[in-house]
């Protein structure tokens, strides 16, 4: 559930307090929203988009390393 108020579906990121705004970048789904809203509000074109991959790219990378670490150390 934290991870859904993180994403700025809610509560405009922009709006929260300066410590859940950097508390918000852990959230993938703060990718992905502001990336719909780019497409559909602002109308962005693919090269605006790459911050927003990039932001889910490298998150999704540092959670399976993170991952395959604990994982690895039971077998």
């Amino acid at each position: 559930m934290p991870i859904i108020f993180l994403s700025g579906a809610w509560t405009p990121i922009y709006a929260m307090p300066p410590a859940l705004q950097l508390l918000s970048l852990i959230s993938p789904l703060r990718y992905y929203i502001e990336g719909t809203e780019s497409i559909f509000f602002r109308g962005s074109k693919f090269i605006d988009l790459l911050s927003y991959f990039g932001g889910v790219l490298i998150l999704g990378l540092f959670l399976y390393w993170f991952g395959f670490q604990k994982i690895g150390k039971l077998f």
